[in-house]
């Protein structure tokens, strides 16, 4: 789409150091009246779809824009970040990304063989087969501990590794076994896909003695060739069958377009969703308890002092609050951090934990709000409230304390912050 009546390079040039209202005076789209401002109010998905929108994108309805605007939903209800952010986890995963063509789109399709399963295609190429058969990323599994009276949990999850085959033989060896028969089933996936063609791309693994490593399946390849007499150490091209064309009807290469699909900008229609109250809907909060939820949920991304614009303003792009409530907060949070008897807890020299979950012997899942380690053994516990003080504040501080003690550490405070018209602390030991 052409936007500009200009060589892309001779407008970059002309408008290098202009402003944008000049900037936008060169722009041909009818009625163009497109607002920087308006990205900074709203989220990550209403800000695509406003620009979208402004540059008549979706005029013609374009599959690909659609499937963008589903990528900017989904990050935006997994993360909360702002539009710079976004736009690095969309450079990070943009070679990854593609859309379902339908069927009787002349194209060719990238899949996994596990998304291959029960398809078939006239012809199927299988590059880098060379698959390690024990192989796991990060592999774990549950152990028996019942044995061990100073832990009084039953079972502990583990990494798998060389290792456990001295603890427990039978279970590593299950656990290899299993990921042999995964792997051979995946192959056979793979194998039984084409209809006319398969094509196969591996490797020449062999040891300095000639011999195939058949916990590969380049292995597996060159040892079924070895086996039927026909491997050449200089051959590297193998073919079986009767060669078949495989023909289709040519057809041109173009958008996929969905002419009933519009996108319709809130942000012009006046509409902003603001999410904040979401929560309080569904659990039925009151106004003070949504406030304590949502100081809550900004201290816990808070680890320094240097995070807490950043943090913030993402809360701010989210909709959680709006712009009065930012300074408001940003007010309270500063006076915490700035306190005389606080900030060396803030300064990011200490290693420190946010509503981390922590297992007592008996079970029991408690959750600090911030747990700041001043060396290996030493921890200060810090819990903030947001109403009014009371007794079992101090009960669930000393919990905490109890449990730390059990993992051996040593508390060497306890810290209770009220949030309120002002700032009000407790200390203990």
């Amino acid at each position: 789409m052409n936007f500009i009546d200009q060589i892309k390079e001779d407008f970059l040039i002309e408008i290098f150091d202009k402003d944008f209202s000049e900037i936008k005076k060169q722009v041909t789209i009818e009625k163009f009246n497109f607002d920087f401002n308006r990205l900074n109010r709203t989220s990550i998905y209403e800000a695509i779809e406003y620009i979208i929108d402004e540059f008549g994108i979706m005029n013609d309805g374009n599959s690909y824009v659609q499937f963008f605007l589903d990528f900017a939903l989904d990050y935006s209800n997994k993360y909360q970040t702002g539009l710079n952010e976004f736009i690095e986890h969309f450079e990070e995963k943009k070679e990854k990304l593609n859309i379902i063509n339908p069927q009787g789109i002349n194209a060719v399709e990238i899949i996994t063989i596990h998304k291959s399963k029960g398809l078939e295609f006239p012809v199927v190429i299988y590059p880098y087969a060379n698959i390690n058969i024990h192989f796991d990323l990060n592999p774990k599994t549950w152990i028996d501990i019942k044995d061990d009276d100073e832990v009084n949990l039953q079972k502990s999850i583990i990494n798998i590794n060389k290792d456990l085959e001295k603890i427990d033989k039978d279970l590593y060896n299950s656990y290899r076994n299993k990921l042999e028969i995964d792997n051979i089933n995946l192959l056979y996936v793979v194998l039984t896909r084409a209809v006319k063609e398969l094509h196969i791309i591996s490797e020449k693994n062999l040891d300095s003695k000639g011999n195939e490593n058949i916990n590969f399946f380049s292995g597996i390849f060159i040892s079924y060739l070895k086996n039927i007499g026909i491997w050449e150490d200089s051959k590297t091209l193998y073919e079986f069958g009767d060669k078949v064309n495989v023909k289709s009807e040519s057809i041109s290469s173009e958008n996929i377009t969905q002419k009933l699909f519009e996108v319709n900008s809130r942000i012009k229609q006046n509409i902003i969703i603001n999410s904040k109250n979401a929560d309080s809907w569904i659990n039925d909060l009151n106004e003070a308890q949504e406030e304590g939820n949502i100081f809550h949920q900004i201290m816990q991304e808070i680890n320094s002092k240097k995070e807490i614009n950043i943090v913030l303003n993402r809360f701010f792009q989210s909709g959680l609050i709006g712009l009065s409530e930012m300074k408001y907060l940003e007010e309270k949070i500063l006076k915490i951090v700035n306190h005389p008897e606080l900030k060396r807890y803030y300064n990011g020299d200490l290693v420190s934990f946010n509503e981390r979950e922590i297992i007592s012997k008996k079970g029991f899942v408690l959750v600090p709000d911030r747990l700041v380690f001043l060396n290996d053994k030493d921890v200060v516990i810090i819990d903030y409230k947001t109403g009014k003080e009371n007794d079992s504040h101090k009960i669930q501080l000393n919990k905490y304390k109890s449990v730390l003690e059990e993992m051996n550490f040593k508390v060497a405070g306890k810290i209770l912050i009220y949030v309120n018209e002002k700032i009000k602390i407790f200390k203990s030991k």
